[in-house]
């Protein structure tokens, strides 16, 4: 199977003071092309189109409190299906979110926010036969998400010594209508649908230290987790539950960077992820995927390119990833990459 798959995407983005309070409107589109050939068959061409249009509107309350709300407008729609029929149908939806945060003092932040979005099916999980291991199903429906969150921030400055940020995070989170594999007989095929409720409630932990007044310059630690428990419910058997595929309740980071002569830094990297579980497409049984840390080194360079003008800083980072070449799986026999050399240039 040989597949072209091209996407454009746009966006666009409006603010706007209104007094003391402030509009935020955006508009984002993508343009997704897919040609698949199966030789010897001649290619057949896929194509899907997002649209989606959103506002916020944010208001001070006093002189320590923001309030924000904002609703969006989603649109998708596939013109070309690759001769499969019947054709999906267009999907519109809407989603909402509500937020407050409140400074305490000078360092401490309180913050909160309430919201719904949904989850187009991907052209993928529309038509894909997979070669001919599943059943297309453009019936799929989005899933919707409702997500509840609430924290703290604490950002702490220390004169010559430095500056420290910490955040913590409490979420829950319920997803409707979640997208699952399911196996046919008479023939054996996979098919995707919609069946399961998804709740997940956890925490997210973040915290940043700076050793040193300029933090270019500096010895830096950052490091962020992810702690949850996952239930999943099949709404077709009376909710019964079973185990997450996919999804590890366990994730982290820890980076730490140390500034070398000649305006170089070095960073290196610590990447956790918990044990998670995927479902075996040949015995449709959940296997154990075991945690795994990878480690990533790289070095950064800032250079002056200019005194004036738009672009006055060039950065550069030259990383290693994985240089252990540490199996980290995403799914049943698919790893993330194993050793892998990046250069990333970007200007300011």
């Amino acid at each position: 199977e040989l597949g072209d798959e091209r996407t454009l995407t746009s966006r666009a983005l409006l603010t706007h003071t209104l007094g003391l309070a402030t509009l935020r409107a955006s508009y984002t589109g993508a343009d997704i092309k897919y040609a698949e050939t199966l030789s010897p068959a001649a290619a057949v061409d896929y194509r899907q189109q997002l649209r989606s249009t959103g506002v916020e509107l944010e208001v001070p309350v006093g002189g320590h409190t923001q309030l924000a709300g904002g609703f969006v407008f989603d649109r998708s729609t596939t013109p070309e299906t690759g001769g499969r029929t019947p054709a999906q149908e267009p999907f519109s939806n809407t989603g909402w979110r509500v937020g407050a945060s409140h400074e305490l003092n000078a360092r401490v932040r309180l913050h909160a926010s309430v919201s719904e979005r949904s989850r187009f099916p991907a052209l993928r999980e529309l038509y894909s036969g997979a070669l001919n291991r599943f059943t297309p199903n453009p019936e799929l429906k989005p899933e919707t998400l409702l997500g509840i969150e609430g924290g703290f921030t604490v950002n702490r400055a220390f004169a010559s010594l430095g500056q420290s940020t910490i955040q913590v995070i409490g979420f829950r989170h319920q997803l409707d209508d979640a997208v699952v594999r399911i196996t046919l007989t008479n023939p054996t095929r996979f098919r995707r649908i919609n069946r399961d409720r998804i709740e997940s409630t956890g925490a997210e932990l973040l915290g940043g230290f700076v050793f040193g007044a300029d933090p270019e310059r500096s010895v830096s630690l950052n490091g962020d987790a992810t702690i949850q428990k996952i239930n999943i419910f099949d709404v077709t058997a009376n909710d019964a539950q079973r185990r997450a595929e996919n999804n590890p309740e366990q994730r982290g980071r820890l980076e730490l960077g140390v500034p070398l002569p000649a305006s170089l830094k070095v960073f290196a990297v610590a990447r956790y992820t918990g044990t998670q579980y995927c479902l075996n497409g040949d015995t449709s049984n959940l296997d154990e995927l075991p945690s795994r840390t990878a480690a990533d080194l790289a070095v950064q360079r800032t250079f002056s390119v200019a005194r004036s003008g738009p672009f006055r800083m060039l950065r550069a980072l030259l990383s290693f990833d994985n240089i252990g070449n540490t199996a980290v799986y995403d799914q049943c026999g698919l790893p993330q990459p194993g050793r892998t050399l990046r250069l990333t240039m970007s200007v300011r």
